[in-house]
Order: C-alpha cells, then sequence, then structure tokens
C-alpha cells in the first residue's frame, strides 16, 4: 500500500494563524493610533474654528453697541437679527518701482483672506481678449484682475473687478513663492492706469458675511459637548502714594521703624535720590568712576541729613493690569493693591544703608500716610476658551481605543481681545 507522506511540519497551521494575527495586530498597533491623533487634531482645529466665530460676533457686536458682552445666548439672539454693509474692498498695490521711474512695477493681491480666494486675470489686447501668443507688434495693453470670493460667500460679496492699462504693454506673472501667496507681480516699461468697475454695496445678513461655520454650532465646544467659557476684560490701573514726615515730638503712628516694607520702600527712595546724583556727577567728570559707591553713601548720608518735619520724601507707583471682569472687586481691597505695587527688594548697599547708626535713628521718628486706589477700569475685550484645563479625556470609544490609547487630547487654546492664542497676534 502506498503511503502519502507530508513535508508540512506539524503545528504549522496555528504558527501561520499566529504569524498572520501578529501582521494584523502590527498594522493595527500603527494606523490605530494615528487614526485617533488624527481625529483629536480634527476635534482641536474644529473647537478652533467655533471659537473664532464666536470672536467674530463678540466684535460685530461690540462695533455694533459700543460694549462686550459675554453672554453666549445674547450674541447668538444679537447675530441672528443683524445686518452689515458689504461695501468694496480694493487690491493690495506694493509698488515696486520709484514713484517718479518711467516705468510701473507692482506686486498685487489682497488684504482679506477671511473672504477671498484668489485673483483671476484676464489680458486684453486692443479691447479684446489676448490670445496666448500675439501677433507680431502687438502687446498686451490691459489686464483686468478679478478678486473672486470664496465659495462660502459667492452670494453675499460680489468678485472686486481692477483693470491696469499702458499703452506701452503690460506683463504679468503668478509670484508663486508659496502655497498661499496671493499676489501677481505686474509691470510695463511705462506709467499704467488702475480702474476699479463699479460695485454694488448692499446689505447682508451678518451672520452670512462674518461666520464661516454653522450658527448653530459655534456656542458648542465639539470635545467636551459643553458651552464654551466667556467673560470680559478689564484693564485697571492701580495707584499707589507713601508720603514719609519726621514727627516733631513723641512717637510716630504709624511708625515706620519695625516694618520691613515701608522701611524699605523709603531707603530705596532715598537712594535713588543718591544714585542719580552720583550719575549727573559721573557725567561731568568720569575721573570719579571708581569712586562712585562712596559717593552714592556719601549722597544718602546727605540726603538721611536733610530730613525734617517740613520735608516729606514720596513713593509713588502705577500698574496696570488685564484681568477678568468680575474679579474687579477683589482689587478693591487696599492690602492687594499694596501687595501689587510694593514690595521688598535689597542691594548690598540698600542693607549698609539701613543699617547705619544715623539712618535707625531718623526711622524711629518717621510716619507714614498711604493712599492706595483702583484708580481706572476699562472694558476691553473678551476671552473665550474651551470649558476644560490643560486636557480633556475622551470618552471611550471600544476596546480598540483603550488598547491604543493616545492620552487625552490637548487643549485647543483660547481667544483673548481678539488675539488667538494659536496664531500670530492680529
Amino acid at each position: 500500500m502506498a503511503y502519502k507522506h507530508s513535508m508540512e511540519p506539524k503545528g504549522s497551521i496555528l504558527l501561520k494563524i499566529l504569524i498572520g494575527f501578529l501582521i494584523i495586530f502590527l498594522v493595527v498597533s500603527v494606523l490605530y493610533p494615528k487614526k485617533l491623533w488624527d481625529d483629536q487634531e480634527k476635534l482641536i482645529t474644529d473647537s478652533r474654528e467655533r471659537m473664532d466665530n464666536l470672536n467674530q460676533v463678540s466684535q460685530r457686536f461690540q462695533k455694533v453697541n459700543g460694549t462686550y458682552i459675554a453672554d453666549l445666548d445674547s450674541l447668538v439672539k444679537f447675530i441672528e437679527t443683524d445686518s452689515i454693509m458689504v461695501k468694496r474692498e480694493t487690491f493690495d498695490f506694493e509698488q515696486l518701482s520709484l514713484y517718479d521711474a518711467p516705468y510701473d512695477s507692482f506686486l498685487v493681491g489682497f488684504n482679506d483672506l477671511f473672504h477671498f480666494d484668489h485673483i483671476e486675470v484676464e489680458p486684453f489686447s486692443n479691447g479684446a481678449p489676448a490670445p496666448e501668443t500675439l501677433p507680431e507688434g502687438e502687446v498686451v495693453d490691459s489686464v483686468v484682475m478679478k478678486m473672486i470670493p470664496k465659495q462660502l460667500y459667492t452670494d453675499v460679496i460680489e468678485p472686486v473687478v481692477v483693470s491696469m492699462t499702458s499703452p506701452k504693454g503690460v506683463k504679468y506673472q503668478f509670484r508663486d513663492k508659496g502655497v498661499d501667496d496671493i499676489y501677481w507681480l505686474i509691470w510695463s516699461p511705462g506709467k499704467m492706469e488702475r480702474t476699479y468697475a463699479p460695485y454694488e454695496e448692499k446689505m447682508v445678513p451678518s451672520k452670512d458675511y462674518i461666520l464661516f461655520r454653522d450658527l448653530a454650532d459655534i456656542t458648542t465646544d465639539p470635545i467636551t459637548g459643553k458651552p464654551f467659557v466667556i467673560f470680559k476684560n478689564k484693564k485697571i490701573t492701580l495707584e499707589g502714594k507713601i508720603s514719609y514726615n519726621l514727627v516733631r515730638n513723641g512717637e510716630p503712628d504709624p511708625a515706620v521703624f519695625g516694618s520691613e516694607l515701608y522701611t524699605n520702600l523709603f531707603i530705596h527712595q532715598l537712594g535713588r535720590k543718591a544714585r542719580s546724583s552720583v550719575e549727573q556727577l559721573l557725567q561731568q567728570d568720569t575721573t570719579l568712576f571708581d569712586q562712585q559707591l562712596q559717593l552714592q553713601t556719601d549722597y544718602f548720608d546727605t540726603e538721611i541729613e536733610l530730613l525734617s518735619p517740613r520735608r516729606s520724601v514720596d513713593v509713588e507707583a502705577s500698574k496696570e493690569r488685564m484681568i477678568p471682569a468680575d474679579s474687579v472687586d477683589q482689587y478693591n481691597n487696599v492690602d492687594r493693591i499694596r501687595a501689587a505695587l510694593f514690595s521688598v527688594t535689597y542691594d548690598s548697599l540698600i542693607r549698609v544703608w539701613t543699617n547705619s547708626e544715623m539712618t535707625q535713628e531718623k526711622l524711629k521718628q518717621l510716619t507714614y500716610e498711604e493712599e492706595l486706589s483702583l484708580a481706572k477700569e476699562t472694558t476691553v475685550g473678551v476671552t473665550i476658551r474651551a470649558p476644560f484645563e490643560k486636557e480633556y479625556d475622551l470618552p471611550g470609544g471600544g476596546i480598540l481605543s483603550a488598547i491604543f490609547s493616545v492620552g487625552p487630547i490637548d487643549h485647543p487654546g483660547y481667544i483673548e481681545n481678539n488675539d488667538l492664542s494659536w496664531e500670530e497676534k492680529r
């Protein structure tokens, strides 16, 4: 009886299955995390776009009403009924030749990257569209440029048209310096005339002109599904003045001696005067440079000796801060204003001057009066941010997400006073 012998080793089927599983696992371990990262990046971009649109509404509200609000529902109701006049945009002409030159050369582009997409260029010769190859002796005598709106805005914005004409001919080319470059190079051996075509201004719903996302979405963060956080910002001005005087008789009340802050501020003020006097002296005689430390001490001692009950010493400070509007009340506190304006600092000379016997005696006779105030507050804009801090754990996406997790999603950033944290300041 013939015997068939298989050359396939035992267990080879299981081995193939295992190898196939490992290959699939390896592919998934590479591709699935990339998908998760891509999904996170899309969410971040989505969140930023919604914040940007919400900020556009906020800026429009301020322009119309002269103030800012920090209420999402009120902003939505406002933009649903607001209208805006769409005026003609203009091309951006950057002249490359001297103004009195017999020729013209321009970079021609546009500034409104929000509404417009690109420029179309059409050449003309003798009043007719010019072919790619002109007969000998003929020139392109004019070029018509059209600033084309993005598709989203074609119903609310007309193309902007300008013609550039020169009897000596007009030449042109796309500058093509980069993907986002929208400039054309236009030049002529003679002078060029620029003429804008008539443009019909019209009133349109503001939401159609200033938004590029659905109004129903812009108040909600797509990462968390919760409303964006929005609050008004105020710029406050804090001012402080401390007036020091010697008392004629008795114990000073309040006393400077024994208070590190008031003593330090007083010594610093006299030290500034002494150093200023020495700087003026050195400007007149540079040979005294090596003696400046001793000179500063001499001038400081003179300032101490000149103290009298009739001669006050004032220390003043002013500082601006930008804070959330609901934090203003916290700065109606003199201790907080004092802490924001004044602090203790030391250097070697300040310590020497403070500890001198003459200074110590004067400090025991010194009193002060203090004026601290929140002098001014002005609303300067709003902050819009996603409703979480730093990172956010996205809801589970099944077993694969649990195995190949790429961690929490980063914070998408914020918009503060019309500045986008993820871009250069406007």
